[in-house]
C-alpha cells in the first residue's frame, strides 16, 4: 500500500546514469523525444486509460481506479555494464493510491524491476519475480519539489556493480546491482494518474560484436509470387540441398479450417527447379496439417523425415502441445509420432525446436528452473531406445538474460543460427551466429551478430541455410507482397557454417536392382563411432546424407535379410562444399552370394589389419552371429603386379587374418575357409590404377546356410 501522506501536484526527472566521464552522443541506445512516435509507443483511446503524442511530449492517462499498465519498449541494455536512462515525467492529476514507476530489465509485469513514486512524497524499489512481489528498498520520503509545474530530478546510477537513486541530488537508495529479467524498459502506471513525459534517454557504450565482413553491399531477395502470398508466409525452412522451402502460412482460406470459425495456419512448401525457378506453392496437406495451428520445424539431411510442432492423435488431429516427428512412407507423410523427452517441462507458452541434420541431437528454446533469463537454449541427445536425453542448457556464452529462441543448426552440426532480446544489436531481436567447440555442446564461441544486412531495426528471427551455406532464407515485413513475406539473401564469408559434402544416390537391391527403403548408417571411420543415420525415400530409392570436413567417414544402407556393401570416404582435408553421387547396393543374404568388404584394409604388402578395418569386420560380426547357419568362405585377390606366387601367398594370409579376426570376435572357425585367389580372378582391367585398385580386394561367399 502507498502510504497516505500530503498529495502534491509534481514533476520528476528520472535519470539513470553513471556519470564516470562525459558520454558521446554515440552512446545514446535510445534518443526519444517525443516529436513523433518513431518507436511505436502505446497510442490511443481505451476503456481505461489514453496516451497521446502532443506537442512533444508522451502524455498518458490512465482512467480506472484499481487498474495498472505498462508503457514499455523492447530495447536491449547489457546488465553486466553501466548504463543509463534518463526522462523528464510531469504528473498532472492522480489520486492519493496512484503511482508512477520506472521499469528497467523487465521480462512481463510479473518479471521487472520498478523504481515506484507517489505524489504523496514517498519512493521504493520493487522487485517482481515470477508474480510475486517484494521490496528492496521499502517506502520512504524522497525530496520532491512542491513548485506546480517544475521537474523532480531523479538519478539511478549502476557503476561498479552498484546501483543507487538519488532524488534531487540526494541519494535516497542504494543496492548492489541487479540482474535483468528481460530486456523491456519503460513506465508503469497505476490507479487514475495522468502525466506527460518529455523525453526518454538510454545511453550505454554498446558494441556490436559482428561476424568477419558482415556488411558486403548484399540485398533481400523477395521469392516472389510463386512462394509469398497476400497473407502472412512466416517460418521457412529450406531443405539441405536447398531444393524444398517449407513455411507456414496464417490466415490463407486455402488452410484447413472450418466454416466460420478461425483460419489457423498450414504448413506450405514451393520446389526450386534446374533453372532455380521455384513451383507454385502447395498446402502440404493431411496429415501434417490439420484444424490447428501447424508448424514444420526441421528437415532432415535425407530429406525423408519432418520434425513438426504439436502432437498428434492417431487420426491426424490435434493433440496438444509438443514436437513430433512424421517419415515418409510409399503413400505419403505417416502421422507424425511424438518425441519423448526425458523430464520436459516448459514454463513458458513459447517454444522453438530444431533437430541437427545427424539426427541424433535436438536444440530446443524453453524456460525451465535454470534459465537464465526468459526462454534459454538446451540440447537433447537422442537414446538407443530413441527416446531423448534430459534438456542441458547450453550455457552463459549462448544464453542471454532475455528471450533465446529459434535455433537452426546447420549442415556442418558445428554451426548454430538463432535469435536474441538478450545481445546488443540493431532491433527488438536479432540473429546471431556461433560454432561449437566440442562435443559437449555446452562450450561455444562468442556469438557474432550477422551484421545489418540481415537484422533490422525490428524482430528478425527463423533464419535457415541449405548446406551450401551460400544463401539465408528469412521473414521479412518491409516491401512484401503480403503482412510478412520469405526472403533470401547472399551471406558474407564470415557468416556461413563450414563446408560440407553432400553425398546423393539411390539404394538398390544388388541382384533384381529394384529400389529399397534402408536405413543409411555413416561411421568415423578410424574410430568406429556412429556419427549419425538417414532413411532412402521408400518410393524412389533416394538418400541424402551430409559430411563435415575434417574425418575418414564409412556409410551404408542397412535391411533386414541383406548385407550391404559398404562406401568410404576420405574428407579430412578441408575442401569446398560439393555434391557427390554415390549409389549403394545391398546383397540378399543366400548361398552362392558374393560381397566385397570395401573397407578392410591392410599395412603396405603385408597382411596386419589396420584399425579401420574393425567397422565393416564387426558388421560381419554381427551378421554372421545373427545367422548362426551361415558358412562362409572368405576370399582375398590382388592385382597382377609382381610375382604371381607372392601375389597368391598374400591373397592367403590376408583372408587367413580376417578368418582369425573373426575367431576373436566369437565365430566357430568351422564357419569360416579363408582361401587365396592372388591375381586369377580379377574384376576390372589391370592396366590402370584404378582397375587394379578394384583387384585388390576382400570377399566373402555364402557357401551354406542350414537353418
Amino acid at each position: 500500500m502507498v502510504p497516505q501522506m500530503k498529495q502534491v501536484l509534481l514533476s520528476l526527472v528520472f535519470l539513470v546514469s553513471f556519470f564516470c566521464g562525459t558520454q558521446a552522443q554515440d552512446s545514446f541506445v535510445l534518443q526519444e523525444d517525443f516529436e513523433n512516435n518513431a518507436f511505436k509507443w502505446p497510442l490511443g483511446k481505451r476503456s481505461f486509460y489514453d496516451a497521446q503524442i502532443q506537442n512533444g511530449k508522451y502524455s498518458l492517462n490512465l482512467l480506472s481506479s484499481g487498474k495498472a499498465y505498462n508503457f514499455w519498449k523492447d530495447i536491449y541494455i547489457n546488465p553486466n555494464k553501466e548504463f543509463e536512462i534518463e526522462t523528464q515525467i510531469r504528473i498532472l492529476e492522480s489520486t492519493p493510491q496512484a503511482f508512477v514507476g520506472i521499469t528497467w530489465g523487465s521480462r512481463d509485469n510479473g518479471n521487472r524491476y520498478t523504481f515506484v513514486i507517489s505524489p504523496q512524497g514517498v519512493g521504493a524499489l520493487e522487485s517482481w519475480k515470477q508474480g510475486k512481489s517484494r521490496f528492496l528498498k521499502e517506502w520512504q520520503e524522497i525530496p520532491l519539489t512542491d513548485k506546480p509545474n517544475s521537474f523532480n530530478k531523479v538519478l539511478i546510477r549502476q557503476q561498479n556493480k552498484v546501483l543507487s537513486i538519488s532524488v534531487n541530488d540526494q541519494r535516497v537508495i542504494q543496492v548492489p546491482a541487479l540482474s535483468f529479467r528481460g530486456s523491456m524498459q519503460g513506465f508503469v502506471l497505476e490507479d487514475k494518474i495522468k502525466l506527460e513525459i518529455d523525453y526518454l534517454h538510454i545511453r550505454q557504450e554498446q558494441p556490436i560484436n559482428l561476424v568477419e565482413n558482415a556488411t558486403q553491399g548484399y540485398q533481400k531477395e523477395n521469392l516472389g509470387a510463386n512462394v509469398n502470398s497476400p497473407y502472412a508466409d512466416i517460418a521457412p525452412v529450406i531443405s539441405p540441398d536447398g531444393k524444398t522451402l517449407y513455411f507456414t502460412r496464417k490466415w490463407d482460406p486455402g488452410n484447413m479450417h472450418q466454416d466460420g470459425k478461425e483460419i489457423n495456419d498450414d504448413i506450405w512448401f514451393s520446389q526450386k527447379n534446374e533453372q532455380g525457378v521455384w513451383s507454385k506453392s502447395k498446402n502440404l496437406g493431411k496429415p501434417l496439417n490439420n484444424l490447428g495451428h501447424n508448424a514444420l520445424i526441421s528437415v532432415s539431411a535425407d530429406n525423408n523425415s519432418l520434425l513438426v510442432m504439436n502432437t498428434y492423435n492417431p487420426d491426424g488431429s490435434l493433440r496438444g502441445g509438443g514436437v513430433s516427428l512424421s517419415k515418409l512412407s510409399n503413400t505419403g507423410w505417416e502421422i507424425p509420432q511424438a518425441l519423448d523427452i526425458d523430464g520436459f517441462r516448459n514454463r513458458s507458452k513459447f517454444s522453438n525446436f530444431c533437430l541437427a541434420p545427424n539426427g541424433q541431437v535436438l536444440v530446443m528454446s524453453i524456460e525451465q528452473d535454470d534459465t537464465q533469463g526468459a526462454e534459454d537454449l538446451y540440447v537433447s541427445f537422442r537414446k538407443k531406445d530413441n527416446t531423448w536425453s534430459l534438456p542441458k542448457n547450453l550455457g552463459p556464452k549462448v544464453n542471454s538474460f532475455a528471450s533465446d529462441f529459434a535455433p537452426f543448426i546447420a549442415a556442418d552440426n558445428r554451426t548454430m543460427y538463432y535469435s536474441s532480446r538478450g545481445r546488443n544489436g540493431y532491433g527488438e531481436a536479432d540473429v546471431y551466429l556461433t560454432r561449437r567447440l566440442d562435443d559437449s555442446w555446452t562450450h561455444w564461441s562468442e556469438p557474432e551478430n550477422l551484421g545489418p544486412e540481415i537484422n533490422g531495426d525490428g524482430f528478425d528471427a527463423y533464419y535457415t541455410v541449405p548446406a551450401s551455406g551460400d544463401y539465408a532464407y528469412m521473414v521479412s515485413s518491409h516491401e512484401g507482397m503480403g503482412r510478412e513475406d520469405i526472403f533470401r539473401i547472399k551471406l558474407s564469408e564470415g557468416a556461413r557454417p563450414d563446408p560440407v559434402v553432400l553425398i546423393y544416390g539411390k539404394v538398390y537391391d544388388q541382384e533384381t536392382k529394384q529400389f529399397l527403403s534402408a536405413d543409411i548408417r555413416y561411421f568415423d571411420l578410424v574410430n568406429n563411432q556412429e556419427l549419425g543415420e538417414a532413411i532412402s525415400n521408400p518410393q524412389d530409392g533416394s538418400y541424402q546424407i551430409i559430411l563435415p570436413y575434417g574425418k575418414q567417414y564409412s556409410f551404408l544402407g542397412e535391411k533386414k535379410n541383406y548385407y550391404s556393401i559398404s562406401e568410404n570416404i576420405d574428407v579430412s582435408q578441408v575442401g569446398e562444399y560439393i555434391e557427390i553421387e554415390k549409389d549403394l547396393y545391398l546383397n540378399p543374404i543366400k548361398v552362392g552370394a558374393t560381397i566385397r568388404l570395401n573397407n578392410v584394409f591392410f599395412e603396405y604388402n603385408r597382411d596386419d589389419l589396420r584399425a579401420e578395418s574393425s567397422f565393416e569386420l564387426d558388421r560381419l560380426v554381427e551378421i554372421l552371429s545373427q545367422n548362426p547357419g551361415l558358412i562362409i568362405e572368405v576370399a582375398g585377390h590382388t592385382d597382377d603386379i609382381g610375382y604371381e606366387d607372392k601375389n597368391q601367398d598374400l591373397s592367403q594370409r590376408r583372408a587367413g587374418s580376417v578368418v582369425q579376426y573373426l575367431m576373436k570376435k566369437g565365430i566357430s572357425q568351422s564357419r569360416l575357409n579363408a582361401k587365396g585367389y592372388g591375381e586369377l580372378k580379377p574384376i576390372a582391367s589391370n592396366d590402370s590404377e584404378e582397375g587394379r585398385q578394384k583387384n585388390r580386394r576382400v570377399e566373402f561367399t555364402i557357401l551354406k546356410n542350414s537353418f
